[in-house]
C-alpha cells in the first residue's frame, strides 16, 4: 500500500493525528509482515521503522552503505545519522 495522508498543514492538531495515523500505517504492515518501504526507497520518514523491520541486517546495510559510499555522499542523512 502506497498511502498519501491528505492534511490541512496550517491545523496542528490535523498534522499530530496524521502523524498518528501513518505510525499505525507502519506498525501494521511490518505486523502482518509487510514492509514500510515504497518502490521509491526509504526516506527520513521511514528511519525509525527499519530497525523493527530489519533487525540486525540493519546493521550489515550500514556497513555496506559505509564501504561503497564512505564519504556519505549518496543520500546523506536518509537512514542514517550524519557522522
Amino acid at each position: 500500500m502506497h498511502s498519501a495522508i491528505l492534511i490541512d498543514p496550517s491545523d496542528p492538531d490535523e498534522i499530530k493525528r496524521s502523524d498518528l495515523l501513518a505510525h499505525r500505517l507502519h506498525q501494521l504492515a511490518l505486523e502482518v509482515g509487510g514492509t514500510v518501504t515504497g518502490e521509491h526507497g526509504t526516506g527520513a520518514v521511514r528511519a525509525p521503522y527499519m530497525r523493527a523491520e530489519h533487525g540486525a541486517a540493519l546493521d550489515v546495510m550500514k556497513r555496506v552503505k559505509d564501504a561503497l559510499d564512505p564519504k556519505g555522499l549518496l543520500n546523506p542523512g536518509k537512514i542514517w545519522e550524519q557522522g
